[in-house]
């Protein structure tokens, strides 16, 4: 059984990997001018999300629609921080309710192999559910503009 410790270091391992990410992104964009035509698209794309600012990173992880967050933060010109944070706070809620139901499923299933199998299932089905409704809100956001 994992213990406590090992959720926790994968929730920072996460934190690291996602902030690494998109603040480089997000500075190569902001010190590199974008072609005008990208940056054209993509604030034509933003104008479109339910949220006009950067609250949009919160449902962003519900229903990803922000491909290359870093480069969306620098182009909108949101606020970087409170952007970070959005992302931050997202990721822990997300990442932390999948591994409290793996680690549920675990301790309720005395087979492990069974436990595995019900666990790669219900990671699979967040993954597939979270796909799904990030096209279907791509179509939604992206009928008519180019894209």
């Amino acid at each position: 059984m994992p213990k406590p410790e090992f959720g926790l270091l994968m929730l920072l391992t996460i934190s690291i990997a996602e902030f690494s990410g998109i603040t480089s992104l997000y500075f190569i964009v902001k010190y590199y001018e974008l072609p005008t035509w990208i940056r054209s698209k993509m604030l034509s794309y933003s104008r479109l999300f339910i949220l006009k600012d950067e609250k949009v990173i919160l449902l962003n992880r519900v229903a990803p629609v922000i491909p290359f967050l870093g480069a969306f933060i620098a182009t909108c010109r949101w606020p970087y921080a409170k952007s970070i944070f959005y992302n931050f706070i997202g990721g822990i809620s997300k990442y932390l309710l999948i591994i409290l139901l793996a680690s549920f499923l675990l301790s309720v299933f005395s087979n492990q192999f069974e436990a595995e199998i019900i666990t790669l299932f219900a990671v699979a089905t967040i993954i597939g559910v979270s796909a799904y409704l990030s096209s279907r809100e791509r179509k939604r956001l992206g009928a008519g503009t180019g894209f």
